[in-house]
């Protein structure tokens, strides 16, 4: 979670990354500790207002799996 946690420290903490978000601190401690995915619509959120140094594909799978898909085959 190296990638959230860069994000967590661009918005200036976990309360303020939570409120940029609209969601709960809890919410983003299950996001830190694996309890559950973020939703795609709060990882495009996050690249947005992180200006693209944090991706939404590093952060969820959701993403990830877009984008693995998309990539031609060798």
């Amino acid at each position: 979670m190296k990638n959230l946690k860069s994000a967590i420290q661009i918005m200036g903490g976990i309360s303020a990354f939570a409120r940029s978000l609209g969601v709960t601190n809890q919410a983003v401690h299950s996001w830190i500790n694996g309890g559950y995915d973020m939703k795609a619509r709060h990882a495009a959120k996050v690249e947005e207002v992180t200006g693209g140094q944090v991706t939404a594909s590093a952060i969820c799978r959701e993403f990830a799996d877009r984008a693995a898909q998309k990539k031609p085959a060798a």
